[in-house]
C-alpha cells in the first residue's frame, strides 16, 4: 500500500545492476507490504477479472488461457481498480486475517507523518475501509438498522453485508460513503440485489426479476421475500433506490 508520493530516485535499489534498456534515473515509490504465507498464481488471481473486461484489457490468448501483458504504474479504468483490489484483499485476509486493516492504518500513520494532504487521504482511507466492509459505512449501517438485516432480521454480525444501493462503481465519492446509499443485508439478500435480481420501493417492498423463479428464491434464502418489508427508509433513500430500479427494470426488460 502507496505511503506517499513518488519521488525522484538517482539510484537504482542496491543489488539491481542497470540493464541497457533502463535509465540511470528512475523513481522511488514507498510502499509498506504484507508478504502472504503461500504463492498464489497470477492466473488464480486473475481468474475472472481480465476475462470481463476483455475489450478493455491487453490480452493475449496462450494455449487457451487468457493471460494480461506486464505492466507498471498503470492505471486500472475506473471501477476495475476495485474489482481487482477486492481480490487482493481476499487473498490476504485469507492467509494473515487482520492484515489489511494493519497496513491501512500503517500507510495512514505515514502518509499522515510525511506532511500529505489530510482531507483526501481521509477520504481515500474511509473509501478503502467501505469497500471491504469495514470502518465508518459499515458501522453506520449496522447502528441504523439495529445491526440486523433488514429484511430477514437476522443479527449474525458475520453474515450480514454493507451494501450499496447506487453500486460503487457509477456512485462519486461522496455517495460512496452516505449511508442512505446502504442497506444492511444478510449475504443472499445482498447477493441477489447486487445482481440486481431483485429491487425495493420507497415503501419498503421488494420487486423480483420476473425470470427469478420462486423455487430459485427458496433455495437463495429469498423465499419469503413478500413479507419481509423493509421499514425504516427515508426520503434520502429514494434518489438511490430510484436508481436501483431504474437499472434493474432495464435488465429484466432486455432478459425478456
Amino acid at each position: 500500500m502507496v505511503t506517499a508520493n513518488a519521488m525522484m530516485e538517482q539510484e537504482p535499489p542496491v543489488g539491481l545492476a542497470l540493464q541497457p534498456t533502463w535509465h540511470n534515473r528512475g523513481w522511488l515509490l514507498p510502499v509498506a507490504m504484507a508478504l502472504l504465507t503461500n504463492r498464489i498464481s497470477r492466473d488464480t488471481l486473475a481468474r475472472g477479472l481480465f476475462l470481463a473486461y476483455s475489450e478493455r484489457n491487453p490480452l493475449r490468448r496462450e494455449e487457451g488461457t487468457l493471460k494480461g501483458n506486464q505492466i507498471y504504474f498503470a492505471k486500472l479504468p475506473d471501477g476495475d481498480d476495485i474489482v481487482f483490489f477486492e481480490r487482493l484483499a481476499a487473498a490476504l485476509n485469507a492467509q494473515r486475517p487482520g492484515a489489511m486493516e494493519v497496513l491501512i492504518g500503517t500507510a495512514a500513520a505515514a502518509v499522515q507523518a510525511n506532511g500529505a494532504a489530510g482531507d483526501p487521504e481521509t477520504t481515500r482511507e474511509a473509501l478503502v475501509l467501505a469497500r471491504v466492509g469495514q470502518g465508518r459505512f459499515r458501522t453506520q449501517l449496522l447502528e441504523r438498522w439495529a445491526g440486523r438485516c433488514c429484511a430477514t432480521g437476522l443479527a449474525e454480525a458475520k453474515l450480514l453485508r454493507a451494501s450499496h444501493i447506487m453500486p460503487w462503481k457509477v456512485a462519486n465519492n461522496q455517495q460512496r460513503l452516505d449511508v442512505y446509499n446502504g442497506l444492511l443485508l444478510s449475504a443472499g439478500y445482498d447477493a441477489a440485489f447486487d445482481a440486481h435480481l431483485i429491487t425495493l420501493s420507497d415503501g419498503g417492498v421488494w420487486e423480483c426479476d420476473p425470470n427469478f423463479s420462486a423455487e430459485a428464491r427458496v433455495r437463495a434464502g429469498l423465499g419469503e421475500i413478500d413479507r419481509n418489508v423493509v421499514t425504516g427508509l427515508t426520503a434520502a433513500h429514494s434518489h438511490y433506490l430510484a436508481h436501483h430500479r431504474k437499472t434493474a427494470q432495464e435488465k429484466w426488460n432486455r432478459a425478456e
